[in-house]
C-alpha cells in the first residue's frame, strides 16, 4: 500500500479496506496537510465503519469540556449522543470528567480527534491534550490537523507530540475541494 501524499480519495479507499502494517499497531494515525484536503472526510469514514462504538471530537471541544467538568459544581457537561442508535440523535446528556477519561481509557472505542491544532495555547489545555493522547496509545485513534509534528509541538508541547508520533503518519496531499466547488460571482 503506497502511504506516501495519499489524496483525499485514496486515503478514503485506504481506510475503507483496512489498514496493515506488517502486524504492527498503526495507531493513532495522523492525517495531516493542507486545508479542504479531505482529513476530516476520511476520518468520518473510518468512524461511521467502525464495528464498535466511536467518539467524534474536535481537539479544543474536548479541552473545553474537560475544563466545563472542573468549574461546573456538578463536575459535568452536557453532551450531545454520538452512539449508533437513531432514535437518540439530537439527545444530550450529562457527562462527568471521569466518564470522559473512563471512555479515553476503552481500547474497543475509536476516538476522532478532529483539528488538533486549533489554537488553544494554555498550559491547562496542553496537560489535557496530554492526558487524552497518553491514554489512547496503541487504541482506535484517528488524529486529523493542519500542521505537522513539529506544529502540534508548537502549538501543545513536545510530549503530544511524541505521543502522536509513535503511531502511523499520513500526509493528505492536494488542492482544497472547498475552493474547487466553491461559486465564482
Amino acid at each position: 500500500m503506497d502511504q506516501h501524499q495519499p489524496t483525499g480519495d485514496r486515503l478514503c479507499k485506504m481506510l475503507r479496506e483496512g489498514f496493515t502494517f506488517d502486524g504492527k499497531n498503526p495507531y493513532p494515525i495522523f492525517l495531516w496537510g493542507p486545508t479542504g484536503t479531505g482529513k476530516s472526510y476520511c476520518a468520518a469514514l473510518a468512524y461511521a465503519q467502525h464495528p464498535t462504538q466511536a467518539m467524534w471530537y474536535r481537539a479544543n471541544r474536548f479541552v473545553q469540556d474537560i475544563q466545563t467538568c472542573r468549574r461546573n459544581k456538578s463536575g459535568t457537561v452536557s453532551c450531545p449522543y454520538q452512539g449508533p442508535d437513531p432514535q437518540y440523535f439530537g439527545n444530550r446528556y450529562d457527562r462527568s470528567e471521569t466518564k470522559l477519561w473512563g471512555m479515553a481509557a476503552r481500547s474497543d472505542i475509536l476516538w476522532v480527534i478532529d483539528e488538533l491544532t486549533l489554537e488553544n495555547k494554555t498550559a491547562s489545555a496542553a496537560d489535557i491534550m496530554y492526558d487524552l493522547m497518553d491514554a489512547r496509545q496503541k487504541r482506535p485513534t484517528v488524529v486529523t490537523c493542519n500542521k505537522d509534528i513539529a506544529g502540534v509541538a508548537e502549538v501543545y508541547d513536545d510530549r503530544v507530540a511524541s505521543r502522536i508520533s509513535c503511531g502511523t503518519h499520513i500526509h493528505v496531499d492536494g488542492d482544497d475541494r472547498r475552493a474547487q466547488n466553491g461559486v465564482s460571482r
